[in-house]
């Protein structure tokens, strides 16, 4: 049989390695010897050394799981973001401090930004209120108004008071939205990062619309 024709040829293996001269050099000579002979003759994987097909089947497998995570990430857009917002109603009698974002759904900034807010907020959304308000729905023209937002995205952050202690605007990075929500989960007075303005989508640069369809209502 298969096995027996295995275990003749690494019993002559054996038998060839043992005439060798004893000592040091010659010892390690008979363990590649061995090894070589029982790897032909379908030795087990231990012998053989590090498997290369477990090693490829391992790099595919993290290149897999990275493919995943950052197809997810990529993944999330406003409507994500709109879904797991809290209503400004709740935010302002909750207690907690609030990242309040003004955006639109034609907002370019805002779709780009969007995974990035989305991890924050999974970070931190049991101790800060992450809340969306829709620029294109009247119902929000005086938050609007209050804020003097002429850009989108436009976040303020409001302590649990309601107080707003800064401001954002455009394409912030990861770290000073993270920065300032932080402050805001610790209650800092003082946030590391106001004032800080970066890329936006104008409200002039909204698109005109013929109809006039009803804005939809994210918060």
């Amino acid at each position: 049989s298969l096995s027996s024709s295995r275990r003749s040829r690494c019993d002559m293996a054996m038998r060839a390695t043992s005439a060798l001269p004893r000592g040091p050099a010659s010892a390690k000579t008979r363990s590649r010897r061995c090894r070589k002979v029982t790897c032909a003759a379908g030795g087990s994987e231990e012998t053989r050394g590090p498997p290369g097909g477990a090693l490829a089947a391992g790099a595919v497998a993290v290149g897999a799981t990275l493919y995943v995570v950052t197809k997810l990430g990529n993944g999330v857009d406003l409507d994500t973001l709109a879904s797991t917002s809290t209503p400004l109603e709740v935010a302002s009698t909750n207690g907690k401090p609030s990242v309040v974002e003004f955006y639109a759904d034609w907002c370019e900034v805002c779709k780009e930004l969007a995974p990035q807010v989305y991890e924050v907020e999974q970070e931190y959304g049991d101790r800060v209120n992450f809340v969306l308000l829709n620029i294109e729905n009247n119902k929000w023209a005086p938050e609007v108004s209050a804020f003097r937002v002429d850009g989108v995205p436009h976040f303020v952050f409001l302590d649990g008071e309601g107080t707003d202690r800064g401001e954002a605007i455009g394409k912030l990075p990861r770290n000073v939205l993270e920065g300032n929500v932080q402050a805001l989960a610790e209650n800092q007075k003082d946030l590391p990062f106001t004032k800080v303005t970066g890329a936006t989508s104008s409200l002039a640069d909204a698109p005109v619309s013929n109809s006039n369809p009803s804005p939809r209502d994210h918060s």
